[in-house]
């Protein structure tokens, strides 16, 4: 496409992803997250929970010198203490709960302009109750999440391969949307282009029952191919990562996929971030480049 990138699009990246090891280390993620607010191809940058009680302060001076918006991902909140948010055991879910709520509040500190969060493992002969569950579970962050204006959107996930989550295929993703936004219009859908081989559907099947809840994207990749490949399953290795899924092409795709279901509309730009992660022996500062050469790249075949 001829016209700019941007747009359509407020370019994001997410910072611990392409970053590793930020989160044990301060100086290190306050020099790689300003490395990042530095460069004027991201207009978004997204973060998760901080072991540094100073960092929702600090980065919310740095986003709004830099003239760039904040994100806050709450999924590792609930994967790294294997929390379950659809849990059909409701001390279980309220423990997921608490700690997302408590991500709502570092969230609002660092002034971010929304917050994503995942479903969790379900079994196969529950899930209309595990879907009860996840719809009480959303209602609920949602109603607190009031209080600082703060919008939410579940990312959906692979339901069968890596996280093995709910939500998962677009025909529940399209229930669950329905049913929560008939209490709070202001939630909507994460998706993510890495994800969408995992759950076995195509840019057509994944994107079109959800047209009008798409609130947020990411782009990326994945290696699914072949299950004794280190980097199988939700690793999201840098675009033509070998024996991978996602290049140019695909990428391509999906943005103009994006566009055909109103999520992407011309100066009306919304955020597609880069969820990429350097694999063994590879360099952030190359991944990077990667991620933004593919963008460039592909936005030419829109």
């Amino acid at each position: 496409m001829d016209v700019d990138v941007k747009r359509y699009m407020e370019v994001g990246i997410i910072h611990h992803m392409v970053y590793q090891k930020v989160f044990s280390d301060e100086a290190w993620f306050e020099r790689s997250f300003r490395t990042l607010l530095e460069d004027p191809f991201f207009d978004v940058i997204e973060t998760a929970e901080s072991p540094f009680a100073s960092m929702p302060g600090k980065i919310r001076s740095w986003v709004d010198q830099a003239h760039v918006k904040v994100a806050y991902g709450g999924q590792s909140r609930t994967l790294s203490r294997k929390l379950n948010i659809n849990a059909l055991d409701k001390s279980e879910r309220n423990k997921a709960l608490e700690t997302l709520k408590q991500g709502i509040d570092e969230a609002a500190e660092m002034g971010a302009f929304g917050f994503s969060f995942l479903s969790g493992h379900y079994e196969n002969n529950r899930i209309d109750e595990a879907m009860d569950a996840l719809v009480e579970s959303c209602c609920i962050l949602c109603e607190y999440a009031k209080q600082y204006h703060l919008p939410l959107c579940l990312e959906a996930f692979d339901h069968e391969i890596d996280k093995k989550a709910l939500i998962g295929p677009s025909f529940r993703a399209k229930e669950m949307c329905q049913r929560v936004c008939s209490v709070e219009p202001s939630f909507g859908l994460l998706v993510d282009c890495s994800h969408i081989p995992m759950i076995g559907e195509t840019l057509d099947e994944n994107l079109d029952p959800v047209v009008g809840f798409v609130k947020h994207a990411h782009m990326g990749n994945t290696v699914i191919k072949d299950r004794t490949n280190p980097s199988y399953g939700d690793t999201h290795p840098r675009f033509g990562f070998p024996g991978s899924e996602n290049d140019t092409e695909y990428l391509s795709r999906y943005l103009k996929k994006l566009i055909e279901i109103g999520y992407l509309e011309k100066d009306h730009p919304r955020p597609v971030s880069f969820e990429v992660k350097p694999q063994a022996g590879e360099e952030s500062s190359l991944v990077l480049a990667n991620a933004k050469r593919t963008l460039n790249r592909a936005w030419l075949y829109v």
